[in-house]
């Protein structure tokens, strides 16, 4: 009999032993389903407040959008577009910086539009691009003001396409 009870305690010992391990292993993993819970919350909180940082940079800095209003218009007007084609958009570009204007009135312009730009003499090249996402085609204008001798604007040629 003590044999036989032997056995029996073994056997209890066995089934309590297992009923341990699988409460031990349903507390394992509560821990674990409560980390992965928290580092989603911490992640889209995360998302949320880089969102944020981006839109306050893109009213200090033009992060996405340009705050140009040419090249507002620009994007406006030429949405549609297929990858690796242009479109002239130099009568755009020439209501807001007219023919026969001086450099020193392009370059005020401009300078008030927000417009980056690089002067090189008898040539002024602006525009805009920005890499947002390498597989996704990006917006882009490309403007070149050409001035005559006496330094007043007599070319515009400027184009909008998507580049990759």
């Amino acid at each position: 009999m003590t044999n036989n009870s032997k056995i029996r305690m073994t056997n209890k010992n066995r089934s309590l032993y297992k009923g341990l391990i699988m409460q031990l292993r349903n507390l394992a993993v509560l821990p674990i389903v409560m980390s992965l819970v928290f580092l989603s919350a911490c992640e889209v909180s995360n998302h949320e407040k880089h969102s944020e940082i981006q839109q306050s940079t893109s009213k200090g800095k033009s992060k996405m959008q340009p705050q140009s209003p040419m090249l507002k218009e620009i994007f406006a007007s030429e949405k549609y577009i297929e990858p690796g084609q242009s479109k002239d958009v130099s009568h755009i570009v020439a209501k807001y910086l007219p023919i026969g204007s001086s450099k020193k009135e392009v370059i005020e312009k401009l300078t008030e539009m927000n417009q980056h730009y690089s002067d090189k003499g008898h040539i002024i090249y602006a525009g805009y691009g920005k890499q947002i996402h390498p597989m996704i085609p990006n917006p882009e204008v490309m403007i070149e003001l050409k001035f005559n001798a006496s330094g007043y604007l007599e070319n515009i040629d400027s184009e909008f396409y998507y580049a990759q």
